[in-house]
């Protein structure tokens, strides 16, 4: 007997494993997604800094619940699944900062959530600088034509 459609349909709340077995997703993964949505966004220089912080923090996690990775930080709830995601983040010099953070926020929220099909609690954006883009001139008009 053949099915009449081979559309995907999700598991019912009863239904508790699929028959073939359980599907897990690591941590650092749901990092890379983060990552890689937020560097798509207009304004975002970079994520994370590099910096010796997370790296010390991600040797010293202990839970197989949370993950730091590269200026990444996932969380997941041990209730409902969902996760809780910190991203540090650099911007470009003259981006509008709110508005940039906003919009990694909702690019986030939705890639994550339509990739892992889990619930994004929250997605907290921690602006640690603005960086002027290479090539970019930093002097001024004004500062460039003595006369």
């Amino acid at each position: 007997m053949t099915p009449t459609s081979s559309s995907y349909s999700q598991p019912s709340d009863e239904q508790k494993a699929p028959p073939l077995g359980e599907i897990k997703i690591n941590l650092h993964v749901v990092g890379q997604i983060v990552r890689l949505t937020a560097l798509r966004i207009d304004g975002v220089a970079e994520v994370g800094n590099s910096g010796i912080g997370n790296t010390i923090a991600g040797m010293f996690s202990k839970s197989k619940k949370d993950t730091t990775d590269r200026g990444v930080r996932i969380t997941e709830d041990e209730q409902n699944g969902g996760y809780h995601i910190d991203i540090d983040v650099m911007l470009d010099l003259g981006a509008e900062l709110v508005n940039v953070a906003y919009r990694i926020q909702e690019a986030v929220h939705s890639q994550v959530t339509k990739m892992t099909n889990k619930p994004v609690n929250a997605v907290n954006v921690i602006i640690d600088g603005v960086k002027q883009r290479e090539g970019s001139d930093s002097r001024t008009d004004s500062s460039a034509s003595d006369g």
